[in-house]
């Protein structure tokens, strides 16, 4: 404390008339008037703020008051203060975007390619949470939060300075996920680091209020004349007054949003087992003219806990007006508006006596100001530093988000995060599995009443099935594999009407072993599992899109290489190799193409391999 205060005051003596001459060109105005700007980086504050100790930390030498005071009239202020400053009819998402770290069905997160953005809008994006020691279950450890919750019943509100009143996850599912919180969470928002910095606030505020006092007790000239005597009961209230009124706001803005930790009950990070990984897939979307490609999304690190934000003016969905538990808009609306007006009133009556104060004192106070206003915007930025954290972001093929994840995961999850995760690029990461039906071999499909399937291609068909439960993402060959569905239902129930056997087993060969779709009896009629043959289908169609990608990939850089013909040929050619192997020229397969393709003497040729290496 008394080396601030010395290094303020010890060019007192020096400096004489000429300090003043300075100050009062410079400082005296520089100091006040420069904490009323800093708009984004008040916004970038405010908006991961967890609790009141951010708030706090805020209030201490602000930057920024001008949107301090603006955002929370945006947030809880009353109408009539809302239109004072233009924003009567602002949509409450524009503000939640801005301001909050909440996510809603107005506002989501996305990666646009090089970080994560906030946007308007509802887009696809399915929220991962993996769980180590569920890896083996019949969900492969994949779960989304409230199925998590609902599920095994052992996730739990954490207790934590960040959570605020109760509400379930099952009340949160059909928000958009919260990507940056939970991309920062391992390392960021310290409660001993918030708290240390807090103190630190409230220390380097009160340095200045000694260092005024210190200069009124010396009787330091300004200008050659006395300072006058209310200079230091005006910078001490007004400083007051203004670290008030600061605080006030930043804690409407604050409660504007809910944030809650969950965690597996009982959990630690030095358990492996219980950990938790996150990732999201982020299918292409549009807003406006701004176009975001599909990614994985994948946090770094596991965790011990999973953070979620809502705005607070949101409402469960089943909430009636008779409910008695009633939380709303708009219970707690008055006392968010009396908040915003009470700090704004305060804040902008403490900056005018700050600012008629210090430019009454001595220079080295003004100085004192500048230099804590310099001092907490660095702590600040530093409590804020998870922000250039970033994920690993992994771009998809388009509508093929989900086939990406259960190819890659399928073979050694483990080795899939600490790939990924981790960033440990070890040599036994398994890229992919591949999985397509193999159309030409000798192997037929076969069928059987009585099976026990299970392989590796299996698994991955499975984990398709899973995530699809997960995104309900029909696209993109969810309207086909209704259609086959209901046709194999029609073939079992025409040929086997009478049959007692209750399933039946048809195995499809693969590039790798043999997929399997299986159709139970259920009430006297067959039926076939239609997300089973949704994820055949789409990790087939996956398969084959994958390799037109690699193999327009590679034209591309032999055309730029060669100069060639690039309209025929690579990504800008105007039309895609058409050829495609349909099976062994066999009679069967014969008479089924004539059957199901018109016009077949035109449309399919037989070709024969012709080097024993070949790939067919």
């Amino acid at each position: 404390m008394r080396l601030f205060i010395y290094l303020a005051l010890a060019t007192t003596c020096a400096a004489g008339d000429n300090g003043d001459e300075f100050s009062n060109n410079l400082f005296t105005d520089l100091a006040p008037l420069l904490q009323l700007f800093g708009e984004r980086f008040a916004q970038q504050f405010m908006s991961q703020s967890m609790s009141w100790v951010d708030s706090l930390i805020f209030a201490m030498a602000p930057l920024g008051i001008i949107t301090a005071i603006v955002g929370s009239i945006r947030v809880g202020g009353p109408s009539w203060l809302r239109a004072a400053i233009g924003r009567a009819q602002e949509n409450k998402g524009a503000a939640e975007i801005e301001l909050m770290s909440s996510t809603s069905n107005e506002v989501s997160e996305l990666w646009n390619g090089q970080a994560i953005v906030r946007t308007m809008g509802k887009p696809e994006i399915l929220q991962v949470v993996y769980r180590g020691d569920a890896a083996d279950g019949p969900e492969f450890g994949l779960y989304s939060l409230d199925e998590l919750q609902r599920g095994s019943g052992d996730i739990e509100l954490q207790p934590s300075p960040i959570s605020h009143s109760p509400k379930t996850l099952r009340e949160l599912r059909n928000y958009a996920p919260n990507i940056s919180l939970n991309n920062n969470a391992p390392h960021a928002w310290s409660t001993f680091e918030i708290c240390i910095s807090a103190v630190f606030g409230v220390f380097v505020q009160t340095a200045v209020l000694i260092v005024a006092a210190m200069a009124q007790r010396q009787h330091l000239a300004k200008g050659g004349v006395p300072v006058k005597g209310y200079a230091l009961p005006l910078t001490t209230i007004g400083t007051l007054f203004l670290s008030i009124g600061m605080f006030c706001c930043a804690s409407v803005v604050e409660k504007g949003s809910k944030e809650k930790a969950w965690g597996i009950a009982g959990s630690s990070l030095k358990t492996s087992k219980t950990e938790l990984r996150i990732l999201w897939l982020q299918r292409r979307h549009f807003v406006s003219d701004q176009s975001f490609d599909a990614f994985a999304i994948i946090a770094r690190g596991p965790r011990d806990k999973i953070l979620t934000s809502h705005p607070a003016h949101t409402a469960p969905d089943n909430l009636t007006v008779q409910d008695p538990g009633l939380t709303t808009p708009y219970l707690h609306s008055k006392r968010f508006e009396y908040a915003a007006v009470l700090g704004t009133l305060i804040g902008l009556f403490g900056f005018i006596l700050q600012f008629i104060g210090l430019r009454a004192s001595h220079w080295s106070v003004s100085v004192a100001q500048l230099t804590a206003t310099f001092v907490m915007t660095a702590v600040r930025a530093i409590i804020r530093r998870g922000l250039i954290r970033r994920p690993h972001p992994v771009p998809l093929l388009p509508d093929h988000e989900i086939d990406w994840l259960a190819t890659r995961i399928a073979g050694n999850p483990g080795t899939f995060w600490k790939h990924f995760s981790d960033g440990e690029k070890q040599g036994e990461f398994l890229q992919d599995i591949p999985w397509a039906i193999r159309a030409c071999t000798n192997k037929l499909s076969r069928g059987t009443w009585d099976a026990d399937p299970g392989s590796r291609n299996d698994k991955v068909v499975a984990i398709r099935q899973r995530l699809g439960k997960l995104s309900k993402w029909s696209r993109p060959a969810g309207d086909s594999a209704v259609s086959v569905a209901a046709a194999i239902e029609v073939v079992m129930n025409t040929l086997f009407p009478f049959s007692e056997m209750e399933s039946f087993t048809c195995f499809l060969p693969c590039l790798v072993g043999e997929a399997f779709i299986t159709i139970k009896k259920t009430d006297g009629l067959w039926k076939a599992d239609a997300t089973q043959v949704e994820a055949i289908l789409s990790l087939w169609l996956f398969h084959v899109r994958e390799a037109e990608s690699a193999q327009r990939n590679n034209t591309s850089s032999d055309i730029q290489r060669k100069n060639e013909d690039w309209l025929r040929e690579g990504n800008s050619s105007l039309k895609k190799p058409s050829i495609r192997i349909l099976s062994s020229n066999t009679e069967k397969a014969r008479q089924n193409l004539d059957w199901w393709i018109s016009g077949t003497e035109s449309q399919v040729l037989s070709v024969k391999q012709v080097h024993d290496n070949a790939q067919t």
